[in-house]
This record gives C-alpha cells, sequence and structure tokens, in this order.
C-alpha cells in the first residue's frame, strides 16, 4: 500500500486539501491574501476568522472542524494499519526533531493521538537514539 510514513502523508495532505476545499476554506495573512481567496467564492456573502490565518464561510466553522476530526480518526486508523507503532513514533521522533532536542514534548502529544502511552514514546526514543 505505503512505502513510506511520507507517502501516506501526502495522501493524507491531499485529503485535507479536498475538505478545505469543500468547505471554501483558504488562508489569508494580508488584505491582498484574502480579496484574492475571498474571490473565488463569490457565493459567499460573509466570512470569519478561524486558525493561523485560516478563513472560512460564516456558520461553516462547527461543520468543518467535525468534518476534520473524522477525517483525522480515520487517517490514524489508516496509518496504523499500514505501518508499525515503532514507526509511526520514529517519524514523529523525527519530524519534532526529538533526538536533536532530547525534548519528546511535541511527539508525544501527537502519539498520544494514536493511542500511544509516553511509557512507548519513550521506550522507542531510547531504542533509537541515532549516534551522532
Amino acid at each position: 500500500m505505503y512505502k513510506t510514513i511520507g507517502d501516506f502523508k501526502n495522501k493524507k495532505d491531499a485529503d485535507t486539501s479536498k475538505l478545505f476545499a469543500k468547505f471554501k476554506i483558504f488562508f489569508a495573512l494580508s488584505p491582498e491574501q484574502f480579496a484574492k481567496g475571498k474571490a473565488k467564492y463569490p457565493e459567499v456573502k460573509e466570512w470569519v476568522n478561524m486558525f493561523g490565518g485560516g478563513i472560512c464561510p460564516k456558520g461553516q466553522k462547527k461543520a468543518f472542524y467535525e468534518a476534520l476530526s473524522e477525517l483525522t480518526d480515520k487517517h490514524i486508523e489508516e496509518e496504523k494499519k499500514a505501518f508499525s507503532k515503532e514507526r509511526i513514533i520514529c517519524y514523529h521522533l523525527a519530524n519534532y526533531e526529538s533526538w536533536y532536542s532530547h525534548d519528546i514534548t511535541e511527539a508525544l502529544a501527537i502519539c498520544k493521538d494514536y493511542g500511544y502511552t509516553e511509557e512507548e514514546v519513550v521506550e522507542v526514543f531510547r531504542n533509537n537514539v541515532p549516534n551522532y
């Protein structure tokens, strides 16, 4: 199915982009970006701010977050079927540069969404420390 977690991440990103498009969400950090984004959806009359510069049609925020939560749960289950626990934890430890910083806090927060415990993450961290 997937050779790497990176391959899976690409599929996950594509699914998430489709969800953003379905809900007519775009990102804008300036008035120019806002004007350009809203021009794509002339039928939408009112907009609200979301997170990190996200802009959403008024009245869609709750439905979007519910759909995003469902999609995230689906992705986590697919990922757990496709890859071992150790491989998933290693991916997140590397993604958050845990071996470089010797801080697993951010990776641990993500791994808890997968149902992995702090003890499991610490064990994988200790058993896979790169040789610098």
